[in-house]
């Protein structure tokens, strides 16, 4: 088994939209040049203000702005500069991790994090997936009882070489911009959904988060006659222990036993992203021969689709849309790991729905090793939309992550 990548979850269902480029935002354009649509991503970030070159506005429901080719842009909220670039990247996109000038990979970066943290935690809710800045949000830091200032000033968060600083003055931001209403997002929670936002936007190298083998990561698609075309999408599944236990090896082939669980997952038709070489998959996206433990096998891989059947809602699988959610770890709750493990197709649908059941390991982590005790871990499960509301119940959420599921555990540095 190689390392995992957030557990066979679609992250871009769990927290964000996928990304799409499909209008230009209430913005002024030039008329001498021809103009391009970007994106501004963690999720996709609507009503944020851009000036790019003669270019300027408000990024719109989808994060789009316009610029013209070699612009310098500046986003920001009312006084407060989020960050600039000295030019638009060639894909038009925007991420914090550009606005902090490292590599898109590194989702750990403080000064990354502070813009992440920044732009969650004045969202509004208005869109499930989208981070949403509203009028009042604007006016809020736009007042001038706000000094103007950077985010990025001078690298760590506002110039200072404190982390804890940083906290402390991005807390009082957040908390003057929302009328204290919405407290600071910490870390760890915006490093999960930036992680998220980056597969959703395909805008990350799978590969670059995934410590394994190029040659492992693999997409496993129509064109490959040897796979079947339907994978299972476990990533608002629960789990439950079938009171035996599995083994599975680890990257350098050391074998851990794990107690195995069942997830009923919904089986989704179209390609899936797998690590060949991890889970029980053979080096190939190939789906196995039929067995008495699979009858109809099929393996459970990762998406970035945006919407799938989850298995939260009620009825189950009657509603698609879905927020994610960290769940604390405490106590005997437990994360199970289903990415790149087999599965067989229910002989019976579930309100319409066809699903699989996999089997799975519990408690394994993202190297394939043992997950710590107490370790916080990311799931959809439980995260449901509500139609009534256009939210997920709390309390749905809290009961699923009481049992076992599907997701990725979270770890950060100490100095996070």
């Amino acid at each position: 088994m190689k390392y995992r990548i957030l557990s066979a979850f679609s992250l871009a269902a769990i927290v964000l939209a996928i990304a799409a480029c499909s209008g230009g935002g209430n913005s002024t354009t030039s008329t001498t040049s021809t103009t391009s649509t970007g994106q501004v991503v963690d999720s996709p970030v609507m009503g944020l203000k851009y000036v790019c070159g003669v270019s300027s506005g408000l990024t719109d429901g989808s994060g789009n702005y316009s610029y013209t080719k070699g612009d310098s842009c500046t986003f920001s909220v009312g006084n407060v500069t989020v960050g600039t670039l000295a030019s638009v990247p060639q894909d038009g996109i925007v991420t914090p991790q550009d606005l902090a000038v490292v590599l898109r990979s590194n989702t750990e970066d403080l000064n990354v994090l502070a813009i992440a943290q920044f732009l969650q935690s004045i969202d509004s809710g208005a869109t499930p997936g989208v981070i949403t800045i509203s009028s009042a949000v604007t006016a809020a830091l736009s007042a001038s009882s706000v000094p103007a200032q950077s985010i990025l000033t001078d690298g760590l968060c506002f110039g200072s070489t404190s982390a804890t600083n940083c906290q402390t003055k991005l807390a009082a931001l957040v908390s003057t911009a929302t009328a204290g209403k919405n407290s600071l997002v910490s870390t760890t929670k915006a490093k999960a959904a930036l992680d998220a936002g980056m597969l959703s936007a395909k805008v990350s190298n799978l590969k670059g988060l995934v410590p394994t083998t190029n040659a492992a990561i693999q997409i496993c698609s129509s064109s490959d006659t040897s796979y079947s075309g339907q994978f299972a999408l476990c990533a608002a599944s629960t789990c439950t222990a079938t009171g035996k236990d599995m083994i599975v090896a680890d990257i350098t082939g050391e074998k851990h036993t794990y107690k195995e669980m069942t997830c009923t997952c919904p089986v989704i038709t179209g390609s899936g992203i797998a690590d060949v070489k991890g889970g029980n998959m053979q080096g190939s996206c190939a789906t196995p021969a039929a067995s008495t433990k699979y009858p109809n096998p099929i393996w459970s891989l990762f998406s970035t689709i945006p919407s799938y059947p989850q298995q939260s809602a009620d009825p189950a699988y009657t509603t698609t849309n879905s927020t994610g959610q960290i769940c604390p770890g405490t106590g005997t709750q437990m994360v199970t790991n289903c990415w790149s493990f087999l599965c067989s197709i229910d002989a019976a649908q579930t309100n319409g729905v066809t699903t699989a059941t996999c089997t799975c390991p519990l408690g394994e982590n993202l190297s394939g090793n043992p997950v710590a005790a107490n370790t916080p871990f990311y799931t959809q499960a439980g995260g449901a939309i509500v139609p009534s509301t256009g939210v997920a119940s709390p309390t749905a959420q809290a009961a699923a992550c009481n049992l076992n599921p599907v997701g990725a555990p979270i770890a950060l540095p100490s100095t996070h």
